[in-house]
């Protein structure tokens, strides 16, 4: 389940008219913002969303759903900044690490660390499943140690590395774990923080709701934030809605995967998500209503993706490496509250998939990476779009300078990964020429 995966919760919890949240009193809500100087929801990008404008750059980092997949390659990447480097901190990360025995070195998790600059660094130890915490002061010294507890190998846990100028701890899930004496002053640097990947020291698995304080959190604040974002159990069941068809009305000869699952399942469509396995899955809000479904890799065609069209609360939809067309996404104009959609690796859909996209009034981020059938005019046609601003076009060998400089009149845009397309380093220095604000990924 992804933790609070709702985009009208943690992320935005001090943007609407505060009340208790899973016993979280109002007062300990604004307490839990002081100090904070990083703030990562992942609400389909890396923005800092504490208010200080450390935002991440992406590298090779899936962002949808309210949370990051790591594939064991990708990282995201946070410039230096003067709140970075302060004698005390509060490192704290919901992980859900996958398929370990994959990984050839221990995943560094966060890190402010070079070879040169050493200061902090939160890792994961395979073998053990235990947690790693690391800082480096003046003199120069290193502490560093591995929690009592484990955490879990394909589930979400909740870590805390608390360092407060005298003594270095780990709180694993809101409890306290284990700590060392720690005394003096942080090592100086500049080095940026680093996500998910540490030169060889790769994760393969998620993170979600990462925080950067430069105080050190109360043992009251660790369990209050544990609080506030653990998982909700409404990821693991539904409450139905008559959006959805009845199981009658569907045949019973369907070959789509999704269906033949949800009629297996007598019209529960979490439990039919479900089925498919890891990753896949249906997420909702406080008020019981859909707002996230994954169904990557489940080879789902237009019949299955029809299940969803009269789900209008849905904000993230992932489709990736399914069969749809562009048909089955045009009947997604339903969706009017869809804020992200992943349709990499989807060789059905054409450039008109595009043109069905820009219709959609609050569509914001669009992940379409390995589509390497299309073209330049997709480009063209997105940028009728008013809101989409995020667009993952990796691998989409078809696309050149033409289509890039296409984006020069999509006012909302404001990154687009171009890695492994036609598109030359000269094509995105003139693009920022004419829009300055946007962030063009891809280049070395």
């Amino acid at each position: 389940a992804a933790v609070m995966a709702i985009l009208i919760g943690t992320a935005t919890w001090w943007m609407v008219k505060p009340k208790e949240i899973n016993g979280v009193s109002v007062a300990m809500q604004a307490q839990l913002k002081e100090g904070l100087v990083a703030y990562y929801p992942f609400n389909g990008n890396a923005k800092d969303e504490s208010g200080n404008g450390n935002d991440g750059e992406v590298e090779g980092v899936v962002i949808i759903d309210d949370k990051a997949t790591f594939d064991g390659n990708g990282t995201i990447v946070i410039k230096e900044s003067k709140g970075f480097e302060d004698d005390a901190h509060s490192l704290s990360l919901w992980i859900n690490l996958k398929d370990p025995s994959k990984l050839t070195y221990n995943p560094v998790l966060i890190a402010k660390d070079s070879p040169a600059q050493r200061q902090w660094q939160l890792a994961a130890i395979i073998d053990e499943r235990k947690i790693h915490a690391h800082v480096w002061l003046d003199g120069p010294s290193k502490v560093e140690f591995l929690s009592e507890s484990k955490y879990s190998n394909g589930d979400w846990t909740h870590v805390i590395q608390k360092w407060d100028g005298k003594k270095l701890s780990i709180y694993i899930n809101g409890i306290f774990d284990s700590a060392r004496p720690a005394e003096g002053s942080l090592m100086s640097g500049d080095s940026p923080i680093s996500i998910g990947r540490l030169r060889g020291h790769f994760v393969k698995g998620q993170m979600d709701n990462i925080r950067i304080y430069n105080r050190a959190l109360s043992a009251e604040e660790v369990k209050a934030l544990y609080d506030l974002e653990k998982p909700s159990s409404k990821t693991t069941s539904i409450n139905q809605k008559p959006s959805l068809p009845p199981v009658s009305s569907l045949d019973p000869n369907s070959t789509d995967p999704l269906v033949k699952s949800y009629i297996k399942n007598n019209g529960d469509l979490a439990k039919a998500i479900a089925a498919f396995g890891e990753y896949r899955r249906v997420s909702f809000n406080d008020e019981g209503q859909v707002t996230s479904i994954q169904l990557n890799d489940t080879f789902i065609t237009d019949e299955g993706l029809a299940l969803l069209k009269n789900i209008t609360s849905i904000t993230d939809l992932s489709i990736g490496n399914t069969k749809v067309t562009d048909e089955g996404i045009e009947k997604l104009n339903t969706l009017v509250n869809l804020e992200n959609i992943h349709i990499g690796i989807c060789p059905n859909i054409t450039d008109l998939t595009f043109s069905h996209l820009s219709k959609m009034k609050s569509l914001k981020t669009i992940v379409a990476y390995r589509n390497s059938q299309l073209t330049n005019r997709a480009l063209f046609l997105i940028s009728n779009s008013e809101t989409v601003g995020s667009i993952d076009i990796k691998y989409c060998t078809q696309i050149d300078d033409s289509g890039l400089m296409n984006l020069s009149k999509l006012n909302s845009l404001w990154q687009i990964d171009v890695q492994g397309t036609r598109v030359t380093r000269n094509a995105a220095l003139l693009l920022n020429q004419q829009k300055p604000s946007v962030k063009i990924h891809g280049f070395d």
